[in-house]
């Protein structure tokens, strides 16, 4: 469980620093960045906005749930890692939401929602999590006959 706890803070940390330099660096312009582009960019909703119009305590409480269920799965299959990067994630978007009700996103690949440092770890913590399931189900193995 300290790992879990290690991992999370980390994540936090490091989006709460990435967010406070995106707030200050990129109020005036887009910086292209290979083939992202750092653009500053402000999300009242949940996931690639979904839910911008909802109730700010309808939002922070569907976000709370889904990271609640997403935690005790990866608890129960214990990639410690993945849990970390999942509440660090969570948590560091509850964060920033619980100040103005929005989410400071910054990272623009063009075709996809802008989206930021959190959600990056949330995506790499469930589909960690998920791998993890798929590759731990039982019904998975099967026995070969041998020649």
């Amino acid at each position: 469980m300290a790992g879990v706890v290690l991992v999370a803070l980390c994540a936090v940390a490091v989006d709460a620093i990435s967010k406070v330099w995106a707030r200050r660096e990129l109020a005036d312009a887009p910086v292209p960045l290979g083939p992202l582009e750092l653009r500053l960019g402000f999300n009242s909703g949940v996931a690639f906005g979904i839910g911008a119009g909802a109730p700010g305590w309808l939002v922070l409480t569907v976000t709370g749930l889904v990271l609640a269920a997403l935690l005790l799965a990866a608890l129960r299959l214990r990639p410690w890692p993945a849990a970390g990067l999942v509440v660090g994630g969570g948590v560091a978007n509850l964060a920033d939401r619980a100040s103005d009700g929005t989410v400071t996103d910054f990272l623009s690949a063009g075709w996809w929602p802008t989206f930021n440092l959190a959600d990056t770890f949330l995506v790499i913590g469930v589909l960690w999590i998920t791998v993890h399931a798929w590759r731990a189900d039982p019904r998975r193995a099967r026995t070969h006959p041998t020649k």
